[in-house]
């Protein structure tokens, strides 16, 4: 077994298993419950704030932000399936 640097795991027991997908598990449920609570205060912020935005402006607002994330997400999630992942590192 390698690691990504493709060099050889010494102690498997120390690598992956439940530990490490508790740690992918936890850090997913924060990043989930922190992007619902950004935008569930988004569009307050932005009719309230001194951006003082109408009600349609600001949903129009957030509408575009949902579609940016996902779109990011997508651009990146091909990035590493194409192999790119390799020429970051």
């Amino acid at each position: 077994m390698v690691d990504y640097k493709g060099e050889g795991v010494m102690n498997r027991s120390k690598f992956g298993g439940w530990r490490s997908a508790s740690l992918i598990i936890g850090v997913e449920m924060a990043e989930t419950i922190a992007y619902y609570g950004i935008s569930s205060n988004l569009i307050t912020y932005l009719t309230d704030a001194p951006l003082q935005q109408s009600t349609a402006a600001a949903a129009a607002n957030v509408n575009a932000w949902y579609n940016f994330k996902w779109l990011d997400e997508g651009a990146g999630e091909m990035i590493i399936g194409r192999g790119g992942i390799k020429n970051l590192y």
